[in-house]
């Protein structure tokens, strides 16, 4: 392809700078080679640029499904308990204003509660802990980009 380009950009050169000198001839062959490597170079670097946008575009994209599938999985994973804390805790309301039915096990409601309670606690600290991963990760990999 190059050879085919170099005898093309000679032949152009001899027809349109035959009456002038040789050296002539053959600056304006290096010219028209120079502007022909530059106009390729520029389409390839917009090429590029193009592409490169586009993947970042999709990295972002898949980036971003991930972190809301995260998200919707401690959503559910919190909301069961703190559902389950809220039922114990109208089981407890509801005994204490109008007492309690005949097989009716207070210590077992207060010991489900709190379990309830700490399982709670300790999603929220594991999602806690996940997003102090996310930042230290963040800035790492802002420190080694910029170092």
């Amino acid at each position: 392809m190059a050879r085919l380009l170099s005898c093309l950009i000679a032949e152009y050169a001899q027809r349109h700078y035959a009456d002038e000198d040789p050296g002539a001839c053959f600056e304006a062959q290096k010219a028209i080679e120079c502007q022909i490597i530059s106009d390729i170079c520029e389409e390839r670097s917009q090429e590029i640029a193009l592409r490169s946008r586009e993947i970042e575009l999709t990295e972002q994209m898949k980036k971003a499904r991930h972190e809301l599938m995260i998200a919707v999985v401690e959503c559910v994973l919190l909301a069961i308990p703190v559902g389950l804390v809220g039922s114990h805790m109208y089981d407890l309301l509801k005994t204490g204003f109008y007492g309690a039915v005949q097989d009716f096990n207070l210590p077992a409601l207060w010991f489900g509660l709190l379990v309830m309670v700490v399982l709670c606690g300790l999603i929220l600290f594991c999602m806690f802990l996940n997003q102090v991963v996310k930042a230290v990760d963040s800035i790492r990999d802002a420190r080694d980009g910029r170092g």
